[in-house]
């Protein structure tokens, strides 16, 4: 699996470059300006989770959607509104829904192609273990990644978790901003195609992990709205968001990315909240920070 993970890896990185660079060339002044007018704002927000869509075709923001429908919760609950989507118009309409989230209140999330679909399962307290203390959540998932037996945990804790050790460390802080369209351009260079598009009721994209239930993490935890705790803070730190996600992966697009000591400790985060792309990735914490070292996008996936 290992092998597969790293070709993986591989593939999204020059996807993530192709997506950036484009087919022709460089960015006309004019498209670039177009772009930026339709990007969300710093650390989006509504007021409220928005109305979803009836089933049918839809009109959102001034955007005609093609048919879509909505998903229910094993509690009947609509989570979310989906609708099929072809891959070379997936950023542009992923741009103009997110640019207009804070009047909508509907969060856009892009689908990864394939035959294997997200699953939902939206726990009925999802809002209380979204609001729990972030630095609190990653060092109970830290510790839950360890080995168990002591000798292997102090091998482990050398080899892999240098220079932290077994302690978890501080929380990192965020970077200086980049440009908002080159960080959803490089978000979406990470999925392996796009084939629909969710509309989610929330009041900031680090929830549409809790507020839909995606079963993503499951095998790392069965409690996958503790990590919308996390995810809000990387939104509040470093300007993070939610821009797409596949059966188990997370693609976020990042505005504030961290670099140098910082990176080392986002590394160490990020290792809580999915410690497979670790353990079966760059194999120690410090590989990964060089790679997350000031990069505008993250991606993560459980196995």
């Amino acid at each position: 699996m290992r092998d597969a993970r790293l070709t993986r890896r591989s593939f999204v990185t020059l996807a993530a470059a192709a997506t950036v660079a484009g087919c022709g060339g460089a960015r006309r002044p004019g498209a670039a300006r177009r772009a930026a007018e339709h990007e969300p704002p710093e650390r989006p927000s509504a007021p409220r989770p928005g109305e979803l869509p009836a089933h049918g075709p839809a009109r959102v923001a001034g955007l005609e959607l093609p048919d879509g429908r909505r998903l229910r919760d094993e509690h009947g609950t609509a989570v979310l509104w989906r609708t099929e989507l072809r891959d070379d118009e997936a950023l542009a309409r992923w741009r103009r829904l997110a640019a207009a989230f804070p009047t909508t209140g509907l969060w856009p999330v892009l689908i990864q192609a394939g035959e294997l679909q997200p699953e939902f399962a939206r726990p009925r307290d999802w809002e209380i273990q979204a609001a729990k203390a972030p630095e609190r959540v990653l060092r109970s998932l830290w510790r839950e990644s360890l080995p168990l037996g002591a000798g292997e945990r102090r091998e482990y804790a050398a080899e892999v978790l240098a220079p932290f050790g077994a302690q978890f460390p501080e929380l990192a802080r965020g970077g200086a901003p980049r440009k908002a369209q080159g960080t959803t351009a490089e978000a979406v260079g990470t999925m392996e195609g796009v084939g629909a598009l969710a509309l989610v009721p929330v009041t900031r994209p680090a929830d549409v992990v809790a507020a839909t239930g995606w079963q993503g993490p499951v095998n790392h935890t069965d409690d996958v709205a503790l990590l919308s705790a996390v995810l809000r803070s990387w939104e509040e730190r470093c300007d993070a968001i939610v821009v797409g996600l596949s059966l188990d992966t997370l693609h976020l697009a990042v505005r504030r990315p961290p670099s140098g000591d910082d990176a080392s400790l986002l590394a160490a985060e990020q290792k809580a909240f999915c410690p497979d792309i670790v353990d079966q990735g760059t194999d120690t914490i410090g590989a990964l920070a060089a790679e997350i070292d000031g990069a505008p996008a993250w991606y993560f996936w459980w196995d």
